[in-house]
């Protein structure tokens, strides 16, 4: 292999180099002028600032329905409280209940526990009536 001939394989990669250079100079021109249409137009579609308002009503809707949940819980607690309370007052002399009665404590006092309530209805419900009979 001379000279000459080595020269000219270098000429021809050079070249080629070249061409392969404004090929990916170009196609990263393309592409980088498409790329900027393609944001822009996603970006002139979306109205973040309608998005954050639809996210932040979401949000206050969800803080009344968790604060509802509460007020209604303290209600069904009272509710459920009394109906056991009158329940035990009615059948206290007799510590007897009738068959509706003892199904009927036993409903109340489960949806009682699932609202959480924790006051006298345990004890009067778990040390007493739940021993009485079915008269």
């Amino acid at each position: 292999m001379d000279w000459s001939s080595i020269g000219g394989m270098l000429k021809d990669a050079s070249q080629w180099i070249g061409w392969v250079t404004v090929i990916v100079g170009a196609l990263m021109a393309i592409s980088k002028t498409i790329r900027g249409k393609i944001v822009g137009m996603i970006r002139s579609n979306s109205n973040s600032d309608a998005v954050d308002k639809a996210i932040t009503s979401i949000k206050e809707a969800i803080n009344d329905l968790r604060e509802n949940d509460k007020k209604t819980s303290a209600s069904n607690r009272a509710l459920l409280r009394n109906a056991i309370t009158r329940l035990y007052y009615e059948n206290l002399e007799s510590k007897t209940l009738s068959h509706y009665d003892k199904e009927n404590l036993s409903l109340l006092y489960e949806a009682y526990k699932n609202e959480d309530g924790n006051s006298y209805v345990k004890n009067i419900v778990e040390d007493e009536m739940k021993f009485w009979p079915v008269r």
